[in-house]
């Protein structure tokens, strides 16, 4: 049996957890769930934490204490790993079939709305100064469903102008033919005009992050042509939000960005590029970072390209703190001080490309070939 403390105060149990020096311990209360989220009759056998900090998987189950309680110790380093929000997120699932959101009591400094599921996760406040920003983002998220500026905006489309990227080489957008978030009022608008879009602005090589089956660009003349050309890469479907945030540092992802730097260097593929993935966010977010900081972009601006995909209207936010994970588990901890000479390094040293090969690259990110 683990050490808990039975007299856990309802604050905590509302937010579903409670810290203490280096350990947090996570809390269940039935009686939050029960005949709101979870009906009556339901019996729970099992409660498990679905997480940021658990690579949004079901693995950690927590121990029955009482007839209402069950609870988890861990240490704080363990779920240090930012969601959405730049915090550690997570929510309960019961008998791994019910995934619960965090009850309509808790306060909005307390939890993250997640536009995707329609629903708020807990977030675990482990950095206070942003709890300001997470209720201020929480109350204007809402609005996010319908608010933006242009069609570009709408469709998730820029050209990425960074550093020493050359104007109109490199591009990125939301998908142009899934619907991603089929609910969307507009949706259908979206992906005609990403299509559009890519089109017009003479795309010549895309960079797919998403899928396997190119049998769906039938329906898109123009991006099958360049199917049938050799001008696109199919990264694999497999290689999704968690392999791109959570295991940025690890071989598997390094022979992911090494097919993309290899599909840059072919003499087939020319300029101008558009990496795309399903919404155009997170798999492309990363890419596309990687990309400007190789080419001498600022930490600064590559956070204001990756956050500008929050104003395309589909109600949801990412943290400039997510990326940061994910450039850290690349270059380590102390990357913003000499980015782009790591990320040289990581070409160089990770992906085995030599001076010429990388030389080459730039070449044709700036536009000089």
């Amino acid at each position: 049996m683990i050490e808990i403390k039975i007299d856990i105060g309802k604050d905590d149990k509302m937010k579903g957890y409670s810290l203490e020096d280096d350990k947090i311990t996570f809390i269940f209360d039935k009686n939050l769930y029960q005949g709101k989220q979870l009906d009556d009759d339901i019996i729970i056998k099992e409660v498990a934490l679905n997480a940021s900090f658990t690579a949004w998987k079901n693995l950690w189950n927590l121990e029955k204490i009482t007839d209402d309680l069950w609870v988890l110790n861990k240490k704080i380093n363990e779920v240090d790993i930012p969601g959405n929000s730049g915090q550690g997120e997570f929510r309960f699932v019961i008998n791994d079939k019910y995934y619960l959101d965090a009850p309509a009591e808790v306060p909005l400094k307390d939890k993250f709305y997640d536009g995707h599921s329609g629903g708020y996760k807990h977030i675990i406040h482990l950095d206070k100064s942003k709890t300001n920003k997470i209720k201020k983002i929480n109350s204007q998220i809402e609005e996010y469903k319908t608010n933006y500026n242009s069609d570009k905006e709408l469709a998730n489309f820029r050209s990425v102008n960074l550093g020493s990227l050359g104007e109109g080489v490199l591009y990125r957008s939301y998908h142009p033919l899934k619907e991603s978030r089929a609910d969307h009022p507009l949706e259908e608008k979206r992906l005609m005009l990403t299509q559009e879009l890519i089109a017009n602005n003479k795309i010549n090589s895309i960079i797919n992050l998403s899928d396997t089956d190119e049998s769906i660009f039938n329906k898109f003349p123009y991006y099958k042509e360049l199917i049938l050309n050799n001008n696109t890469i199919f990264t694999n479907k497999g290689y999704n939000y968690d392999v791109f945030y959570y295991i940025a540092g690890s071989e598997e992802f390094a022979n992911l960005v090494r097919r993309i730097a290899n599909f840059i260097l072919a003499d087939n593929n020319k300029a101008p590029f558009l990496v795309h993935c399903r919404i155009g966010t997170d798999r492309t977010g990363v890419i596309v970072a990687i990309l400007a900081a190789l080419m001498g972009a600022s930490w600064k601006d590559i956070v204001k390209d990756y956050q500008a995909s929050n104003n395309m209207g589909i109600s949801e936010y990412r943290d400039e703190k997510l990326l940061e994970y994910a450039f850290i588990a690349m270059l380590g901890s102390k990357f913003k001080d000499n980015l782009s000479k790591l990320m040289e390094d990581y070409f160089k040293n990770k992906l085995d490309l030599k001076d010429n090969q990388l030389n080459k690259i730039k070449n044709k990110l700036s536009g000089k070939l």
